[in-house]
């Protein structure tokens, strides 16, 4: 079987350097094989499912070196814990406890509230520990908060917007950690940044020459790019999706892509920070999740 290195694959999307030092070769297929990657995660402290881990990155468009120590940082590892962040808990969940039980999300769901009011409630969550109310709720959008693999998505998907942004894991690691001008002027978002690249450039060495199955990979989705004036069942089928994403948009699947899908589509290039458009191609194919 013809195999293809995903870091090469993301670098054709823009989405890793291929020049300087981090560039990747093409390994060959005597090389690590991507089964074996999950025996490396494993071996350097990654205690979730590797499955949901490679998916994870490949969904997101986050480099697997980049994934690893992230995951181990938050989460030691990837675990799906509740965090410890100095909030009321309001009864609603035990601090540490299990971040996979449906009900007891709920419950931190009602208590927090609606994103933007209660910012003194929002509580870290699951491998990635989202905090912020609105990375929660987009990951309740996608599948679930409790879910580890939609919790890991979501949160590998703002770093590697972080990286776009920042050009350097560095900066990335800051801004992941806080926003430009809040992580600029915050040491523990700098401590981050350095933490991070340091730990990205120990997790290359450890996965050089992993390498994956096409169409496994964070690369192109095999869809056609949808604009406005656009038919057939794959415009239906995006209809479908963003009225599950945003039910208050009121979107109806009639598989014409007309100037209702197209405010749709804005609105979620809007929310996922991506260049707005009103075109769905591979990022916006990518962030709903349709490979």
């Amino acid at each position: 079987m013809d195999e293809t290195p995903i870091f090469a694959q993301l670098a054709a999307e823009h989405l890793w350097p291929a020049t300087g030092r981090h560039h990747w070769r093409t390994p060959t297929t005597e090389e690590t094989p991507v089964a074996d990657a999950a025996a490396i995660l494993r071996a350097g402290g990654i205690v979730a499912d590797p499955g949901d881990v490679i998916a994870a990155a490949q969904a997101s468009g986050l480099p697997l070196p980049a994934m690893a120590p992230k995951l181990k940082r938050e989460s030691y590892g990837g675990r799906n814990v509740i965090g410890n962040d100095r909030v009321e808990a309001g009864g609603a969940y035990s601090k540490g406890g299990d971040a996979g039980n449906r009900a007891v999300t709920e419950a931190y769901l009602r208590w927090r509230g609606p994103a933007g009011k209660h910012r003194n409630r929002q509580q870290g969550w699951g491998p990635s520990q989202l905090t912020w109310a609105e990375f929660q709720d987009q990951a309740e959008r996608e599948g679930g908060l409790h879910v580890p693999r939609v919790n890991m998505i979501v949160g590998a998907r703002e770093l590697a917007r972080c990286f776009r942004a920042g050009g350097s894991w560095r900066e990335a690691g800051a801004l992941y950690n806080g926003g430009r001008s809040y992580a600029k002027s915050i040491d523990a978002a700098k401590e981050y940044g350095r933490w991070l690249e340091a730990a990205v450039d120990d997790w290359e060495r450890r996965l050089s020459g992993v390498v994956v199955p096409p169409g496994q990979s964070g690369g192109g989705s095999g869809r056609r790019t949808l604009r406005e004036g656009d038919s057939g069942p794959d415009v239906a089928e995006l209809q479908r999706v963003l009225a599950a994403w945003y039910p208050d948009l009121r979107l109806v699947a009639d598989g014409q892509f007309g100037p209702a899908t197209k405010r749709s589509v804005e609105h979620l290039q809007r929310n996922a920070r991506l260049t707005v458009d009103g075109v769905a191609g591979p990022q916006v194919f990518r962030t709903l999740n349709l490979t």
